[in-house]
């Protein structure tokens, strides 16, 4: 199927349905920044160590939240991306705490991953960039201080390149805990990477093609629609991909 294919399914997916999936996003927004703005208020009225482990309790409750909402945020999408009604108990189903702890170790262990490619990936260049900053004046010629930094602009474009391609065969571990959710992480994340083999450079390409859809985004009107648009597509593609019914 192709790009535009899956783009006409999520607009038909999301007839309807834009807005309330952008005031999920909404939700999610609003607890992130209510957690920073207690958190700034704790340190303001409790002293020492008191202070720091009330914040570092309000950092786990944030984390198990948006963890739990991202796990069913990406229920419902997929969901509505295989053509079944979503509803608010397939959101609500996470915050069981034992879900919402699975939930926030399943996104934790992703964003570790990422790091981890994207470190090994881009951080050479960056040292070559930076051994040129730092030394410059030791290598004296000009021709061979632009050709260095070509080779780290190089290294680092190429290495970003291969990490958000690389990365993309974690997309579809939402999904394949939804269908499962007391699945071990590293299954998830080792069926998500057999089922993206061969995929992952489509989905980056699907992705990439919605920036012009976001640099168009002025106000927060388009954005209400843009989002949602975007999240249904990339799910319309991870559906068809792993084509288990979703829970």
């Amino acid at each position: 199927m192709t790009i535009r294919k899956y783009k006409l399914q999520a607009r038909t997916h999301l007839k309807g349905k834009a807005l309330r999936s952008f005031r999920l996003d909404i939700i999610t927004a609003a607890v992130s920044v209510l957690s920073a703005a207690t958190g700034l208020l704790i340190n303001d009225s409790y002293p020492g160590m008191k202070a720091v482990f009330l914040q570092c309790l309000l950092l786990l409750i944030s984390i198990l939240f948006t963890g739990a909402f991202r796990q069913g945020m990406a229920t419902w999408q997929f969901r509505a991306a295989s053509g079944r009604s979503p509803k608010p108990v397939h959101i609500l189903y996470w915050f069981n705490p034992r879900r919402a702890f699975h939930a926030m170790k399943l996104y934790t262990v992703l964003q570790v991953y990422k790091a981890i490619w994207y470190i090994a990936l881009v951080f050479p260049g960056a040292m070559i960039l930076y051994a040129v900053v730092r030394w410059n004046h030791m290598i004296g010629e000009l021709k061979i201080i632009l050709l260095l930094y070509a080779i780290g602009a190089a290294c680092v474009a190429v290495g970003t390149i291969c990490a958000a391609i690389i990365t993309q065969k974690y997309a579809l571990c939402g999904i394949i805990l939804a269908q499962n959710p007391t699945m071990a992480i590293k299954n998830a994340a080792a069926d998500s990477q057999e089922f993206m083999t061969g995929h992952c450079g489509k989905l980056l390409l699907l992705k990439l093609s919605f920036i012009p859809h976001f640099l168009c985004c002025i106000t927060v009107l388009p954005i209400a629609y843009i989002l949602p648009y975007y999240r249904q597509t990339v799910n319309a593609m991870l559906t068809q991909i792993n084509s288990k019914p979703v829970l």
